[in-house]
């Protein structure tokens, strides 16, 4: 329950110098927050040197369905919160550097609530090298 962003213990994937990779993850949650005003907050990081680009299919937080296109870097976009499950679809690439590192989700409550934003179980990452 904070607002700033934390790297997701499960969704990511370990990418070496000089490699380039697509992704897809689909992300389930639920904001237990008063009437879902917390929403979720989230964004793909990679190692240092790396180039992503990334877009989500999701719900806004005034629940209209929002395909956000071609964010680089550690851009963040805001899916809408409700106590009944919900989910993100996030598709990208990630052309890497020198530097290996891991490819990586990071998500928050983008409005502090004390009730707890949960990324649950099932939720999957898949990720193909080319």
């Amino acid at each position: 329950n904070d607002t700033l962003l934390q790297n997701d213990d499960t969704l990511l994937f370990a990418v070496a110098a000089n490699e380039n990779w697509q992704f897809e993850l689909y992300v389930t949650y639920t904001d237990a927050s008063a009437a879902g005003v917390a929403d979720l907050k989230f964004t793909m990081v990679g190692p240092a040197g790396s180039t992503l680009n990334w877009g989500a299919l999701h719900l806004s937080s005034t629940d209209v369905l929002a395909l956000s296109d071609k964010k680089a870097g550690a851009e963040t976009l805001v899916a809408g919160g409700n106590a009944t499950e919900r989910q993100v679809k996030i598709c990208g690439t990630i052309a890497n550097g020198g530097t290996a590192g891991n490819c990586t989700l990071q998500w928050a409550q983008n409005v502090a609530d004390v009730s707890n934003l949960l990324v649950k179980a099932n939720s999957y990452l898949i990720a193909r090298r080319f």
